[in-house]
């Protein structure tokens, strides 16, 4: 069915227009909050005011009204956004993931084929649905899992929390020569709520907002913003 669907689809290629002579490439920043909903932000006219610092953030910047990623988990949301597809309908037999590679070129290979650099940063496990094997099949050229964050103390899913993920990501802006393209996924948000904060809804969301907000006022430090989005 989704072959069916997406026989011919658009590639990223074609939702942007080459401007002749202009040499600066912006680097890219993407990041997958996980369970972050506009319900809970007061600016995009959320039942709840959960995420002021975030909220904040984005009065800094554009914010994209019509962009939206279907689906109810993680991995709908990483097709959408990667893969440009809707994950409408999936075969049981296989993961989302397997479904769907293949389609359509992945964003990634947009970047690389500019020749930048691409990284996937997540501080969880990539065993479920066999998401290690997809960000592979979508081209990211590095992938740093759980094993880089051995030393740190554990929570959600005996994973590390989203503040040495954020610390993670920051070595790695600061360690790119060439212009790059960073994608990561943050996990603490995600129930049970288990966060060096404490293990409430409240408390998650507290730990939620401080933490990006955090981690974009770090990563205006490194001067990310004179040339990047």
């Amino acid at each position: 069915y989704a072959v069916q669907m997406y026989k011919a689809p658009l590639t990223f290629d074609q939702l942007f227009t080459e401007v002749q002579w202009r040499k600066n490439k912006s680097n890219v920043i993407l990041v997958f909050l996980e369970s972050a909903s506009s319900v809970d932000s007061r600016k995009f006219w959320g039942l709840n005011d959960r995420l002021p610092w975030l909220d904040n953030v984005s009065n800094d910047w554009t914010s994209f009204l019509n962009m939206h990623a279907n689906g109810m988990t993680s991995d709908m949301g990483h097709i959408a956004t990667l893969l440009w597809v809707e994950p409408l309908e999936y075969d049981y037999k296989w993961t989302r993931y397997e479904s769907f590679t293949g389609i359509a070129a992945p964003l990634a290979t947009f970047f690389n084929k500019l020749w930048y650099s691409t990284t996937f940063i997540s501080a969880a496990t990539l065993e479920f649905l066999n998401q290690r094997d997809f960000l592979k099949n979508v081209w990211y050229q590095t992938i740093i899992w759980e094993e880089a964050f051995e030393d740190k103390a554990k929570y959600t899913f005996d994973a590390a929390p989203d503040a040495d993920l954020y610390e993670k990501a920051i070595e790695v802006v600061k360690a790119q020569t060439w212009s790059f393209f960073l994608t990561f996924q943050t996990i603490s948000s995600h129930t049970p709520y288990n966060t060096p904060y404490g293990r409430s809804m409240e408390w998650m969301y507290r730990y939620e907002d401080e933490t990006f907000s955090k981690f974009y006022e770090d990563l205006k430090a490194t001067n990310f913003f004179d040339n990047g989005i």
